[in-house]
């Protein structure tokens, strides 16, 4: 989207890969430190550090938890880091620095780690956008401009909803969780004014996926980008599309 037509939708970027490295936590997160992509942003250590790594191994609520956050103060990203997983974020309203810097950035953190790991397994990959959209910069008016024809015992729901759906878009690479929400249904304490509804689009790899060819890492995020495009302006109107296109 062109930023002298309309702010930017988006208000959350994200990226995660989930893997095996073969190393303890601690290692992970200290050789992660060290690579181009966080070597200035500031370090911040999370509660979950504390718990032992034998027990964040064997629970599946804990072993994809971060445990060190990396910030940067001087611009939107932060990285988010475990034994086993790593995250890559862009947030806040009008923050999201376009699709082709932002693949650009996530290719050199897949190169970062390929390199540096050298046995990387990839267990899971995916690519979540959260979308504030509003009148005054989007011209949505109300959820109901977006595309959506929902009915319920024989009535058309057209106030205050939460919808969620999966599109497989390749059994073996990709599938699309879309979410859609008005205010009502959203909470947080930093919720960008006047939102009217909330698009939450994210890309993910089916289970049972492996990887540890960086070029098929690469691949896989390009494509994600054209699914979450076509998830996306698949809701919203044609009159409307062709001024919420990104950069």
């Amino acid at each position: 989207m062109s930023q002298n037509q309309q702010k930017d939708a988006i208000i959350d970027a994200i990226w995660e890969i989930r893997f095996d490295a073969g190393k303890e936590p601690e290692i992970v997160v200290g050789m992660v430190s060290e690579l181009e992509f966080v070597k200035d942003f500031n370090q911040i250590r999370l509660s979950t550090a504390d718990i032992p790594a034998a027990v964040r191994r064997a629970d599946q609520n804990l072993k994809y938890q971060p445990i060190f956050v990396f910030k940067n103060e001087n611009g939107p990203e932060l990285v988010k880091v475990g034994g086993n997983v790593l995250s890559y974020h862009v947030s806040g309203q009008h923050n999201y620095i376009g699709g082709d810097a932002f693949k650009a950035q996530l290719r050199l953190v897949v190169d970062n780690l390929f390199s540096t790991f050298k046995f990387l397994k990839v267990t899971r990959l995916g690519y979540r956008f959260v979308n504030s959209l509003n009148e005054k910069d989007h011209r949505i008016v109300s959820i109901n401009s977006l595309k959506l024809n929902i009915n319920a015992g024989g009535a058309n729901i057209k106030d205050d909803l939460s919808l969620s759906y999966f599109v497989t878009n390749n059994e073996s690479s990709h599938g699309t969780l879309v979410r859609i929400a008005t205010p009502y249904f959203v909470t947080g304490s930093k919720l960008p004014e006047n939102t009217v509804a909330f698009i939450d689009i994210d890309v993910m790899t089916p289970d049972g996926y492996e990887t540890s060819d960086a070029d098929q890492v690469h691949d896989w995020i390009q494509t994600s980008h054209q699914y979450k495009n076509d998830a996306f302006y698949g809701l919203i109107p044609a009159e409307l599309s062709s001024k919420l296109k990104e950069k």
